[in-house]
């Protein structure tokens, strides 16, 4: 006791180290602790990190997703091809023979066309192809004047005898008296009616000509009429060559290559029309006529000369063109020209008036075209704008329009419905249904990949199966350049 109050000092100054020296050592435990977690954290996250860099992607991963991209590149350049081939499948260029040969009009050839003088054959071939899309119409005629003036003489002497044996029958009775009409007028030899006149019209309208005139048109029209399943009117056809030329431009030729294709779709959906509701009918028609028919006549077809492109198009037709071309009326005669073809315009030819450079089109360009798709030429596809007018009932208008877009990649932009307005001395004869004029508006989408040709660049030439159908001077009149793929602006450069 004594001991620890005279060393008190030393007593108390031990026990304060201790204390504090434990709390020193817990200290100490407790860091080393955190430390050392935060260690171990670390070099977790270190070796992660370089194990990514070892090994950067899951090379399952990527070869699934190029095996998925190298697949759909695939179908989309099938589907590609398939769309170029089903948009050019009825769509064959015009051959000619040269020396034994078969030349395609397109691409053209300069020095076969010049050996063989292969521009008028062009233009015969294409005229021939029109003949034959017109005979697969199954068309009729309407009744010449020669054929008129025939059958009104045989009627003329058929209603003469009648009215000889009224004569004979009426001398029987001597006390009988001649009957007169009511209208006060008496008996004249010549009237088969037994003298009672048509109501109203001229003395000469009342005579037996007359008479034998009316009966006679209105024979031959319902005759016509079962010789046939449909009439097609004056020009009707939107010819580039009405007849063989020798002197024509590659852009000509290529003009009436595509008038004759979209033509063709015209007419066909036309003939498949009729073909259709003839064979819904069965055996309740025992004779294809025009009284039966869906498509009843064919009044108009108009195929515009230029494309559709970002200057718009000019709406021009290759009848308006003649037109236009041409000053003084045609000069053919009557018979010369196939049925719906014009004859060509005769007279001085005008100076061109249009301006088809580059640069102005260029400046008057628009984005979107003014119509129902919007569409205008441009890299991917070509825009051709055309119509045609037919008179028809107007139920069957719905199949008509099926049957031509079917045919092809065609837009119907516009239908027009009118009343038919014909003269009095009309010689058509629709039958008993009610017809309707109908014009349709449409477009058709060429693709490019075939029209102006597809450009192989691993050969670096133009592909063999796909070679550049359209002339480069059709390029160079009808394009803007942003319009035009590369490989176009080559062939336009000199």
């Amino acid at each position: 006791m004594r001991f620890l109050q005279e060393n008190i000092f030393l007593v108390v100054l031990i026990v304060v180290v201790v204390v504090i020296g434990g709390i020193l050592m817990v200290m100490s435990l407790s860091a080393a602790g955190d430390v050392a977690d935060k260690i171990a954290r670390r070099s977790e996250l270190s070796s992660r990190l370089q194990r990514l860099q070892t090994a950067r992607v899951n090379r399952e991963v990527v070869n699934a997703e190029r095996v998925r991209v190298e697949a759909v590149r695939a179908g989309a350049e099938e589907v590609a091809r398939a769309s170029v081939e089903w948009n050019r499948r009825n769509y064959p260029v015009i051959t000619m023979s040269a020396n034994n040969d078969l030349v395609p009009a397109f691409p053209i050839d300069p020095e076969k066309y010049k050996q063989y003088g292969l521009n008028y054959v062009f233009t015969q071939k294409y005229i021939a192809a029109m003949q034959k899309l017109l005979a697969e119409l199954k068309l009729t005629r309407l009744p010449t004047q020669e054929e008129l003036e025939d059958e009104a003489v045989q009627w003329q002497r058929k209603l003469e005898r009648i009215h000889e044996r009224r004569q004979r029958l009426s001398t029987k009775d001597k006390d009988r008296e001649t009957p007169q009409p009511k209208t006060g007028i008496p008996t004249e030899p010549g009237r088969p009616w037994g003298g009672r006149p048509p109501t109203g019209g001229s003395d000469k309208e009342q005579s037996s000509t007359f008479r034998a005139q009316q009966i006679a048109t209105t024979t031959l029209k319902v005759r016509k009429a079962h010789q046939g399943l449909m009439y097609l009117s004056d020009n009707a056809l939107d010819m580039v060559f009405p007849i063989p030329m020798a002197n024509t431009t590659p852009s000509q030729l290529w003009r009436a290559q595509v008038n004759l294709w979209v033509t063709s779709d015209i007419l066909v959906a036309i003939g498949q029309t009729n073909q259709q509701v003839l064979r819904s009918a069965g055996a309740e028609i025992k004779k294809e006529t025009v009284l039966n028919a869906a498509v009843k006549r064919l009044v108009k077809i108009d195929v515009e000369d230029d494309y559709f492109t970002t200057g718009g198009g000019t709406g021009e037709t290759s009848s308006v063109r003649k037109a236009r071309d041409y000053e003084g009326g045609a000069t053919m005669p009557p018979g010369a020209m196939p049925p719906g073809m014009a004859p060509p315009g005769a007279g001085r030819k005008k100076a061109p008036q249009r301006n088809t450079t580059r640069k102005d089109r260029q400046q008057t360009q628009t984005v979107l075209a003014d119509n129902l798709s919007q569409r205008v030429s441009c890299k991917e596809y070509d825009v051709v704008h055309y119509s045609f007018t037919v008179i028809m009932p107007a139920k069957y208008l719905s199949i008509l329009q099926t049957n031509l877009l079917r045919r092809n990649y065609h837009t119907v932009l516009e239908v027009e419905l009118s009343r038919v307005e014909e003269p009095a001395d009309s010689l058509y004869y629709y039958g008993t249904d009610s017809v309707m004029q109908v014009r349709i508006k449409g477009e058709l989408l060429l693709l490019a990949a075939w029209e102006r040709g597809t450009w192989d660049r691993d050969t670096n030439s133009w592909s063999q199966a796909f070679p550049p159908l359209m002339p480069a001077a059709v390029l160079e009149e009808q394009f803007s350049e942003s319009a035009l793929r590369q490989e176009d602006l080559k062939r336009t450069q000199p």
